[in-house]
């Protein structure tokens, strides 16, 4: 950003000429940089982009240089006779999975019949995207214009290890060998304790310790549905976003979606009522929080409608939104760029339907629901729910804790759960699937030095997964219905 700031300038000072640079191609569609892209427009004539990918965070290979970070060239003109209008953005894609490939495009050079002109977008957008859509989705009610207060995103700890747990008995001792100073210890578990930037061990004997620490733990969403145990002390987390993360209660849930996702597709909207990590919903996405309430008032901004409505109702009104299949596939690549926008019907009764239903759908993801009678379960001694070598059985919809091909016990002797069907047990949020996360994050492996559950799960913590697995059946029911409602409201002319 800094050097193409500079190159801007000083083509500027000398009055024409041409900035060509290499870099991180981030600038290219980031939300940070709509401004940036529209100065760049309006000082150049023409501005190529060769778009090199290679963004480990999208899953992109092949990048030139070994990085994490996708990868760009730009070349950007500027002549004497410079028109008073914003320049053509012309861009080249080279989305191969090779580094090789990719250099043997290159080897061809630049040629402008190999760049296609781009369609010009508000936010003026560097690669192409399908714009269809796009002017009817930027009519709609940015999410973040409903709601009083600026969203934050979750807590980001900064010592995962040690400051989190699936058992919160572990979590304590970790904690405990933590204040007796035990570093060695904690080494060898793989739980990283040296000092950086932002966080001193002396600062933290300072101002807190173990008594405080240990009354701070609290449950936290951590993976979507898959919760874990958080010592939720000031002095002790980096990112700790108290004074609003924290207003997070049964009382107030907060609807959570993300600004930006580098995902394929568009399923990064969840609600909860316990605090959220920053990337709970995606691993390489920001989950931003807006609350229903704060300070013990709405938060809510009811927007200019032709009938009655109540702050409730606008909230699950989004939420239900949200989730309408046909809403996230019609608008997907734009949801992926930018905090969601929410259309609102001029009619009532579709307000009020999908409000309903956006309700009940909250209600499903806060597990308040009994357990499936399509669920069945092994009937076992409950001390022995340990998950071990799982394995999915499509043809069977069973979930087996152990596989059966690889233990020398009886099928009746073993932990499984039935009723689960393969769209179930593929369903994700932010491509994290659900089943899968809960069952990895507690798996039994005695060859690993960290691990946490040495043990099954208690009652507690098998009604909660075969409630999740019940919610995930509820919702796939449910998506039908949100759509019914959502295409009579957002009608295509």
């Amino acid at each position: 950003m800094k050097f193409l700031r500079f190159g801007k300038w000083k083509i500027e000072e000398v009055g024409t000429g041409i900035l060509a640079l290499i870099t991180n191609s981030r600038y290219l569609e980031g939300q940070v940089f709509n401004v940036m892209r529209e100065s760049l427009r309006k000082t150049f004539d023409k501005i190529y982009i060769v778009n090199l990918r290679g963004d480990m965070r999208k899953k992109e290979s092949g990048n030139p240089f070994d990085i994490r970070v996708g990868v760009s060239i730009a070349f950007m003109v500027r002549t004497n006779n410079k028109p008073n209008k914003k320049a053509d953005v012309f861009y080249m894609d080279i989305p191969h999975s090779s580094r090789e490939e990719k250099f043997k495009v290159l080897s061809f050079g630049f040629k402008e019949g190999k760049f296609k002109l781009l369609t010009d977008t508000k936010k003026n957008y560097f690669v192409e995207i399908d714009t269809t859509y796009l002017d009817r989705f930027e009519q709609f009610i940015p999410i973040d214009k409903l709601f009083k207060s600026r969203p934050l995103s979750g807590i980001m700890a900064g010592r995962d290890r040690l400051v989190y747990d699936v058992d919160e008995e572990a979590l304590k001792k970790k904690l405990k060998m933590f204040f007796n100073k035990e570093f060695d210890q904690l080494e060898n578990l793989k739980i990283k304790t040296n000092d950086t930037k932002s966080w001193k061990k002396s600062e933290v004997f300072k101002g807190t310790n173990y008594k405080n620490v240990v009354e701070s733990i609290k449950k936290i969403n951590y993976r979507g549905w898959d919760f874990r145990y958080i010592a939720y002390d000031r002095i002790l987390l980096e990112g700790h976003r108290m004074g609003y993360i924290d207003k997070i209660t049964e009382n107030n849930p907060a609807l959570t979606v993300t600004k930006s996702s580098r995902k394929k597709r568009f399923e990064t909207a969840f609600i909860s009522e316990k605090l959220i990590e920053k990337c709970y919903m995606a691993v390489t996405d920001t989950s931003y929080a807006f609350l229903l309430k704060l300070d013990g008032k709405s938060n809510i901004i009811i927007p200019d409608l032709p009938y009655k409505s109540n702050h409730n109702q606008v909230f699950y009104y989004i939420y239900g939104v949200l989730y309408s299949p046909a809403y996230r596939e019609r608008y997907d690549v734009y949801l992926r760029k930018s905090f969601p926008r929410i259309p609102f019907p001029k009619k009532e009764e579709l307000f009020n339907s999908m409000g309903k239903i956006g309700k009940i759908l909250a209600d499903i993801h806060l597990l308040k629901l009994d357990i499936s009678f399509n669920l069945k379960i092994s009937e076992i001694n409950p001390n022995k729910w340990i998950i071990g070598d799982y394995i999915y059985i499509k043809e069977e919809e069973t979930l087996y804790f152990e596989n059966p091909n690889k233990t020398e016990k009886k099928i009746e002797d073993l932990p499984w759960i039935r009723g689960i069907t393969q769209e179930m047990w593929n369903y994700s949020l932010g491509r994290i699937r659900q089943i899968e996360q809960f069952l990895n994050s507690r798996q039994y492996n005695p060859s690993q030095k960290y691990n946490s559950l040495q043990r099954g799960l208690n009652h507690d913590e098998l009604v909660y997964f075969l409630k999740m697995i019940s919610a995930i059946e509820k919702t796939i029911e449910i998506l039908p219905q949100l759509d019914e409602i959502y295409n009579k409201l957002d009608v295509l002319d």
